[in-house]
């Protein structure tokens, strides 16, 4: 609680909101979506078993850190994924495809 803000609990966790986020997107064109998926992949995979209410900065700050030195693949392998999709012909497909 934080300025008398009161926030229900909740065990969402970071890959859980980033896929409702990305559910959110209805208008997108494949190709966003899946730059938006790429881009979160590092994320989703460094983070996504963290609870939302549990992530702190020093979550954040580790994983920039880590990116920055290339200690994390994640971006390269949705970037393998949405180019072995777009491969198979069908890039409207390719959002229901690509899970990391």
């Amino acid at each position: 609680m934080t300025a008398g803000t009161y926030v229900h609990a909740s065990k969402l966790t970071v890959d859980q909101a980033c896929e409702a986020w990305l559910a959110s997107k209805h208008s997108l064109k494949a190709s966003t979506l899946l730059g938006h998926r790429s881009k979160l992949a590092a994320l989703r995979d460094e983070l996504g078993h963290v609870e939302v209410q549990k992530l702190s900065k020093a979550h954040l700050d580790e994983l920039v850190g880590q990116l920055r030195r290339g200690e994390v693949q994640g971006a390269a392998k949705g970037l393998v994924a949405q180019l072995l999709t777009a491969r198979r012909g069908h890039l409207g497909h390719a959002t229901t495809c690509c899970i990391w």
